[in-house]
């Protein structure tokens, strides 16, 4: 995914009839896995990682990997049948899929990013939505209910979708009167209130319920879902509280 299609090899394959074809879409040809996928400007690797601390506490069998360290293609020998496979997928991955699905897929948010690549953020906002475009009407989409830059995008899923949002009461998870819920047609839990998450801050919670709402599709224990919340401190360089010093909080956000 690092390489642009604008690079001079991938121009001329481009000219000579040469397919070329991203990593994870080569490794989704050959998965047998049920696939989870989860992209979003921001909160991806950390939404995959509570996805993937969620499923083993149900006792899932499950694989992480993708765009947050571990390639698709590394891990196909592990993955069978009955194997849940957590994706962090890119705009760089999605931009030069031919058929890339999941069972379900999740949008977090989009905001500008990676416009020296993309070039403007239409075509960025583009690429993000090809998560969705070969999906089945058995597939199901999650979309945050709060960000502009999934508004619309609904109108072109054809599976079922669902919602998140920290602010009003949606079908799929919300986060209001101080309490984290998932309010699906088969599956309605209070999880945790917000203020037991580990991290509260307002990113936290919408990555709470991005999780919280994939769990619930897959109907798994709302107290299964909240023992993780509570627990997960978050990942290196996010928002990682270093130090006090002299009333001075130190935050690590090298990320």
């Amino acid at each position: 995914p690092g390489v642009a299609l604008t690079a001079d090899p991938v121009r001329w394959a481009a000219q000579e009839g040469i397919p070329v074809v991203s990593e994870l879409e080569l490794g989704s040809w050959f998965c047998q896995g049920r696939t989870i996928a989860v992209t979003g400007s921001n909160g991806k690797s950390t939404v995959v990682t509570l996805l993937g601390q969620i499923l083993q506490a149900a006792g899932k069998e499950v694989v992480v990997c993708g765009n947050i360290g571990t390639p698709l293609c590394s891990v196909l020998d592990r993955i069978q049948p009955s194997t849940w496979v957590v994706l962090e997928v890119s705009s760089f991955h999605l931009e030069s899929s031919l058929s890339f699905h999941s069972e379900i897929a999740c949008l977090l948010n989009v905001t500008d990013n990676h416009l020296d690549r993309h070039g403007s953020f239409e075509r960025y906002r583009a690429a993000k939505a090809r998560l969705f475009a070969w999906q089945s009407s058995r597939s199901w989409a999650v979309l945050n209910a709060d960000d502009p830059g999934c508004h619309g995008l609904e109108k072109k899923i054809r599976g079922g979708t669902v919602y998140f949002s920290r602010r009003k009461e949606v079908i799929g998870a919300c986060g209001v009167d101080g309490v984290l819920r998932v309010n699906l047609p088969d599956f309605q839990e209070a999880i945790c209130g917000k203020n037991e998450l580990a991290r509260g801050g307002h990113h936290d919670q919408e990555n709470a319920l991005a999780a919280a709402c994939v769990a619930g599709l897959l109907e798994i224990p709302a107290h299964v879902t909240a023992q993780v919340l509570k627990s997960f401190s978050g990942l290196p360089h996010r928002q990682q509280r270093v130090a006090e010093v002299g009333g001075i909080s130190f935050i690590n956000d090298s990320k």
